[in-house]
């Protein structure tokens, strides 16, 4: 999987900051990219809601948004192995236009 990019890190930052009402710096940008960078941008995105909701001050941190991607990656959904494959090359599975497939 490749490490997400300071664009989209910075779009997770900015819109994480418009809910906790701070600014955005490129010293944040580049520490929460350190901290997440590894995970997928919509892992992210989704998590934001969530993990502003368990804080107990209602901020989005970088700790938070890790918890809530760790926590859905250890339920796998329903084709989430199907993707895996997909990602290793095998499509035998694969229905039309998934992962962005036939």
């Amino acid at each position: 999987m490749a490490r997400m990019t300071e664009d989209q890190m910075s779009a997770i930052v900015t819109m994480a900051s418009a809910l906790d009402g701070q600014i955005v710096s490129e010293s944040k940008v580049m520490m929460w990219l350190e901290m997440l960078g590894d995970y997928k941008y919509e892992e992210c995105v989704k998590a934001i809601i969530p993990a502003c909701k368990e804080h107990p001050a209602g901020l989005v941190t970088a700790k938070g948004i890790w918890e809530q991607v760790r926590r859905e990656r250890s339920y796998p959904g329903h084709r989430d192995w199907v993707e895996d494959l997909h990602n290793m090359g095998e499509h035998f599975e694969c229905r039309s236009g998934e992962f962005g497939c036939r």
